[in-house]
């Protein structure tokens, strides 16, 4: 299959656009996984986000950010990628049995936004500036094997909606949890070094009195891709196993 291979454009996040940012995540609920680990990390008051959003994530983004800091790791993270690259995207090729054919570029923001997200039709995709190096290469990793993912899924299995590929649908977080899968059970892992490379709280979800991660994982190892998809996406529609994944 055919898959144009990915040449990554790095920059930088305005404040305005850090404030944006910030504020979608926050904009539907303040209890999300998500929005907790922004309100925590940013040291918001709940109570002054539901009064005025706009001047307290103002304030926050006021406070935290630093134009030459994401700079500096914009530069960096250049060198790094550009060190990493051939690699990292031969690797995920062979992961999905894919043959580059031309190429797309894909713009990633550096942000002081702790939760990075992927915005699958533009091509792009945030990351933290203050990932370490190999968390940096994780988190590249982690995003584009999104685009990897639904491109493989919509060639293979059918053609999703775009609203079928964001949150809280069943599968979005199938492409979330299956990011472990991906990484601990192929050659990436001699890339990626986290063991837990999809969401924290995935590792703690049980079925039947074991591991979801340990039975995809499981899954993974004994079909091949297409199979895991279907049978992976069978598994997380059992409803006490959906009711643990959508947070």
């Amino acid at each position: 299959m055919k898959f144009k291979k990915p040449v990554l454009q790095f920059k930088i996040m305005s404040k305005e656009e850090c404030r944006e940012n910030i504020k979608m995540f926050l904009g539907d609920s303040l209890d999300s996984f998500t929005s907790n680990n922004i309100i925590n990390y940013f040291q918001l008051e709940k109570e002054n986000l539901i009064k005025d959003i706009d001047l307290e994530v103002y304030n926050a983004v006021e406070k935290f950010y630093n134009n030459d800091n994401l700079t500096n790791r914009k530069n960096e993270l250049i060198k790094l990628w550009h060190e990493k690259s051939q690699e990292t995207l031969d690797t995920m090729a062979k992961v999905f049995d894919y043959k580059y054919s031309g190429e797309d570029m894909y713009t990633v923001s550096i942000s002081i936004n702790p939760v990075c997200p992927r915005y699958i039709n533009e091509s792009s995709f945030d990351i933290w500036v203050h990932m370490n190096d190999q968390e940096a290469i994780g988190n590249i990793v982690h995003e584009l094997l999104h685009f990897y993912w639904f491109h493989y899924w919509d060639s293979v299995i059918h053609k999703l909606t775009d609203s079928e590929k964001e949150f809280p649908t069943l599968t979005w977080v199938f492409s979330e949890i299956a990011i472990d899968s991906l990484i601990t059970q192929t050659e990436l892992r001699n890339i990626i070094s986290n063991t837990m490379p999809a969401y924290n709280y995935f590792y703690d979800i049980q079925y039947k009195g074991q591991s979801l991660i340990e039975m995809l994982r499981k899954l993974f190892r004994e079909n091949n891709l297409e199979g895991f998809m279907k049978r992976g996406m069978e598994l997380i529609q059992i409803e006490e196993v959906a009711n643990q994944l959508i947070r």
